[in-house]
């Protein structure tokens, strides 16, 4: 792998650095709370989505609920790239 930039090395830090804020977050009993009541919007809004009267109904209803199930995968994403991150620095750091 050839080396990084100094900007390509300070993205990969700030990537990891972000991953750990959230891993903290994740942990913490109040994420836990937020997690079960936005699952409950979700399964309330595909209870409307199930009984709309109209497609355009309907297809209103599925991209309201689509925010909030992109707001449950937004932390996953963020310790994944984090994760992926911390992979790539420890090659720069052997290569000094």
């Amino acid at each position: 792998m050839e080396d990084l930039t100094a900007a390509q090395l300070a993205k990969l830090e700030l990537a990891a650095n972000e991953a750990a804020v959230m891993r903290g977050f994740v942990q913490h009993p109040g994420y836990k709370l937020l997690v079960r009541e936005i699952e409950k919007k979700i399964a309330d809004k595909k209870n409307e989505w199930l009984n709309a009267k109209t497609s355009d109904e309907a297809e209103a209803i599925r991209l309201g609920n689509k925010a909030w199930g992109e707001i449950l995968h937004f932390a996953t994403a963020l310790i994944i790239k984090g994760d992926l991150a911390n992979r790539a620095l420890p090659q720069k750091q052997e290569s000094e």
